[in-house]
């Protein structure tokens, strides 16, 4: 399972914090907002999700004049919000109820308010005394996702963004300092006390105990809400105000504080049931790799991408997925939103992670970069949860890529890795050949090829067949309700 020799002699770049930062392609970490999703994903012509941002395709104003009605979203909205500062960033619009679902499993009531979300953030350090079953987190991932999904949001929705849940309140009159239609007030964190990610990661099942007892000691950025004392670390806003996706908007990193920050326009990009919908008939954004002549990725694609694959992954259309849960080697108040800090990225784990495994088998590794300087070898440097289907040959593929810390530890910068990986992720042959070709100059040799058939035969005799869900207790439209 874990690369030996292979590793040395096919070109590997093993973990330097620092070389990480300039990600290599096909299982690349995070570098910079437009940077490693752009070069590492399919690209295709935008889709119905992002071709459905908004009735006119154009931001709404935030003046208290020209305010965008609240009740037209509903849970699993996305919008693009455009700061008065000139930063944008993308949020998730939670209906009501769905915060409640979790809490409602939970022993430990939150209050309202400001004392209500210092409960949360203390209890949610300390994580559950007694872990609910798994049985009872399924419970509750289905009364958070359910509970609202057709309702309306109120004159001021709580919204989810860059790990931090955030109540966007209406202001009649402007504000100083700009904007002023709304403004953003923080609320908690992602994860709350009674969410079920939390009773798996304090209890997790067999089948993700590896990923999901690295992921819990790094979690502590989706558990607090964001405090004024580190404000001061947020990169420096761009002096005008650019609409939210557009390419020299200033993309608010991972550690950013919102909290009180005024919103100049809002965009709505799309929603849950558009981008299952899309991935249910034509998933090849997703799963083919990027070809001759296909353009880049938008914002708002880059935006729901990585939430996009989990929906791929769950109606059976991709095996294996890549999901990076923490990056240590790059300051929160540079980092881009990635992984569970992007939008409707933890409502789909939560889903995979309770589904009842006869409908929805899956299994995860982790693929860790351990901290060199930590005695107990925490995985501090890096983590992806690489998330695939209980079924050859995707659970050997993938947990051979966490083997040799594919997008964690390890750089795929050689021909041979780029296949290799580009393979298991389900990316069609001749588009990896088009990726490397425009990396190395030329596409890979038959030698390299061979090599990595080899490999993905050694490691299981079982050919892929997709769409994988085919053969599980219950139909792909079940698996993949919401």
């Amino acid at each position: 399972m874990v690369a030996g020799p292979a590793v040395a002699s096919h070109g590997a770049q093993p973990l330097r914090v620092s070389s990480l930062q300039q990600p290599a392609v096909w299982g690349a970490s995070v570098a910079s907002p437009a940077q490693s999703t752009a070069s590492t994903r399919p690209t295709r012509a935008p889709g119905p999700v992002c071709a459905s941002a908004s009735a006119s395709g154009t931001a709404q104003s935030s003046s208290p004049d020209s305010l965008p009605a609240a009740w037209q979203w509903r849970d699993g909205d996305v919008l693009a919000l455009a700061l008065a500062d000139g930063r944008s960033v993308y949020v998730e619009v939670e209906g009501p109820g769905v915060g409640a679902g979790a809490a409602a499993v939970s022993s430990t009531s939150a209050g309202q308010g400001a004392r209500g979300g210092q409960q949360a953030r203390r209890s949610g350090r300390q994580g559950p005394r007694s872990a609910p079953s798994t049985a009872a987190a399924a419970a509750a991932a289905v009364a958070m996702t359910s509970a609202s999904s057709t309702a309306s949001c109120s004159s001021s929705p709580l919204v989810v963004c860059n790990g931090a849940r955030y109540r966007l309140e209406r202001q009649e009159a402007p504000v100083e300092g700009g904007g002023g239609g709304w403004v953003l007030r923080a609320v908690s964190g992602a994860l709350v006390p009674g969410d079920p990610l939390l009773a798996l990661l304090a209890a997790p099942p067999k089948p993700h105990a590896a990923a999901l007892r690295a992921w819990a000691p790094l979690t502590s950025q989706l558990l607090r809400a964001p405090v004024a004392a580190v404000a001061a670390a947020a990169p420096a806003a761009p002096s005008s105000s650019p609409a939210p996706g557009s390419a020299g908007a200033g993309v608010a990193a991972v550690g950013a504080v919102l909290d009180g920050c005024c919103v100049a326009a809002v965009r709505r990009v799309g929603g849950l049931q558009e981008l299952q919908d899309q991935v249910a008939s034509d998933p090849g954004l997703w799963c083919d790799g990027s070809g001759p002549g296909d353009p880049p990725l938008t914002p708002d694609q880059l935006a729901l991408y990585t939430a996009a694959e989990l929906a791929c992954l769950a109606t059976g259309r991709r095996g294996v997925v890549l999901l990076q849960l923490h990056v240590g080697w790059q300051a929160a108040a540079a980092a881009p939103p990635y992984g569970p800090f992007k939008p409707l990225v933890l409502r789909l784990l939560r889903q995979l992670l309770t589904s009842p495994g006869k409908e929805l088998p899956l299994v995860s590794f982790a693929s860790a970069a351990p901290d060199p300087t930590s005695p107990a070898g925490k995985a501090a440097a890096g983590l992806t949860m690489v998330l695939c289907a209980d079924k050859e040959p995707f659970r050997s593929w993938g947990a051979h890529l966490a083997g040799f810390g594919c997008q964690a530890a390890l750089e795929a910068q050689s021909p041979y890795y780029k296949a290799l990986i580009g393979r298991v992720l389900g990316y069609s042959p001749p588009n990896i050949a088009h990726h490397i070709k425009e990396k190395h100059g030329s596409p890979p040799s038959p030698e390299v090829l061979g090599a990595v058939e080899r490999q993905l035969t050694s490691l299981s005799a079982k050919q892929p067949q997709l769409p994988w869900t085919a053969g599980a207790r219950g139909s792909r439209r079940k698996a993949a309700a919401p």
